[in-house]
């Protein structure tokens, strides 16, 4: 009985941290559901619409958490240079992701970019940092998933295999953006890297949506709210709430942050966008997203996991 007090005392404050990040991951994944229905609402083109989501989103970064005090933030060369990189690598992330939502429904463009750790785990290879059993079996399981997702696309060269395809670019462009800010990561802090990648990611989309030709600008007071939520409550509420989770979370907790949101994207797709939900979403979407948990969950005693950046993989596009 003595020895009961202490301990039950010394654990709440751990459980009541934990229960804190659990709800701040669901609120921010439900949050991110949001974004391909209001980027599918925007007056403006799909790299415009990312452009003003990066430009008012990194600008009140910037005003808010002032990286400039922060201790880590006087940058070197080196330090410039893969920022600008990041920024550049996430431009490319969240307009292939927006020319998605456009050319496939919003729960296949959520599904494919979530793709992104798994990509991330396959390009480490490369630089000598094999993944282990646990990954290459989850990606086994995603890959059959894909091919169940595709599959009826193929039939009469579907217009939305184009969709598809962009889809898996977007991962692609999202896993080379994490593993930067991985690197990133030893040299700069959250905040540094936060603010000044969005603000190159807005200023690499700029002249990318002027040379594609696309509106640069809202025609309504009801496209700018559309904008103007996506960049403050989509990106800013949930970005903070997806860094405030991580925090508290294990990897697996976090990876099974995934399954939540595209579930409520697809969701939101049918109550507000009146997408179908065939049988290839759902079996292929299920296999994709089981193996995307497998391989990105904590392994066995001696440490086997998945890709180092797998947590951070949730506050994908």
């Amino acid at each position: 009985m003595n020895n009961a007090g202490p301990t039950s005392t010394s654990r709440h404050p751990d459980t009541s941290k934990r229960r804190r990040a659990i709800a701040a991951l669901i609120a921010s994944m439900v949050i991110g559901s949001t974004v391909p229905i209001l980027v599918r609402w925007s007056e403006v083109g799909p790299v415009s619409t990312a452009f003003w989501r990066m430009a008012i989103g990194g600008g009140l970064a910037i005003v808010v958490l002032r990286p400039w005090r922060d201790g880590r933030a006087v940058l070197s060369r080196g330090m410039v240079i893969g920022l600008g990189i990041g920024g550049a690598l996430f431009a490319a992330d969240l307009a292939t992701f927006h020319l998605a939502i456009g050319a496939t429904s919003v729960a296949n463009a959520s599904l494919l970019n979530n793709l992104a750790p798994l990509f991330a785990g396959a390009i480490a290879v490369v630089f000598g940092r094999p993944p282990s059993r646990r990954f290459w079996l989850g990606t086994a399981l995603a890959i059959i998933g894909a091919t169940v997702l595709f599959s009826p696309k193929f039939d009469g060269g579907s217009p939305e295999l184009v969709g598809l395809g962009i889809g898996l670019t977007s991962a692609l462009f999202f896993a080379c953006y994490l593993l930067v800010v991985e690197r990133l990561r030893d040299a700069c802090s959250t905040i540094t890297i936060v603010a000044w990648t969005g603000l190159a990611a807005a200023a690499v989309l700029l002249p990318t949506a002027w040379a594609a030709g696309e509106q640069l600008v809202p025609a309504t007071l009801e496209g700018w709210i559309v904008l103007t939520a996506l960049a403050i409550i989509a990106q800013g509420v949930g970005q903070a709430l997806v860094v405030y989770a991580l925090a508290g979370l294990s990897g697996p907790e976090a990876g099974a942050g995934i399954l939540l949101q595209v579930v409520a994207t697809a969701v939101l797709g049918v109550l507000l966008l009146g997408e179908a939900v065939g049988m290839a979403l759902i079996v292929g979407g299920t296999t994709i997203l089981l193996g995307v948990v497998i391989a990105t969950s904590r392994g066995d005693r001696r440490g086997e996991g998945g890709p180092p950046i797998a947590k951070a993989s949730i506050s994908a596009s």
